[in-house]
């Protein structure tokens, strides 16, 4: 399975070598990280997309049918992620609530944070 890690600091990815042997690519969130989506990925995992950003909107406009996209972080947070939670409540998204589950079951949010996992598959 192809895996890479897309980050600001690729030194942070690397770091305490939780993630499995995979390529990391050093983007930045809010210019160039959304060119690597492409149809060569089964998976798009977010997590903690910036804030004021249309990070995630780019990135769900450029999935193609059959993806999976796993976010992680607190919706309806700005009026640029206001988009992206728009499309994905259209018929073309599939909401994974059994993934959604399983992943918040074991989520610890920090006091005053609302942020959980949501999962959608492009139809």
């Amino acid at each position: 399975m192809a895996t890479f890690a897309v980050d600001i600091d690729a030194v942070e990815l690397r770091g305490n070598g939780a993630l499995p042997k995979c390529s990391l690519y050093q983007r930045d969130a809010l210019g160039d990280a959304v060119e690597f989506v492409s149809e060569n990925y089964d998976v798009i995992i977010v997590t903690q997309p910036p804030y004021l950003s249309p990070m995630l909107h780019q990135i769900a406009t450029a999935m193609k049918p059959g993806q999976l996209l796993i976010v992680e972080g607190e919706p309806w947070g700005s009026d640029e992620e206001r988009d992206f939670w728009r499309l994905t409540g259209k018929p073309d998204w599939i909401p994974r609530d059994d993934m959604q589950k399983r992943l918040n079951d074991s989520h610890v949010t920090f006091v005053g944070h609302n942020d959980h996992w949501h999962a959608f598959q492009k139809d």
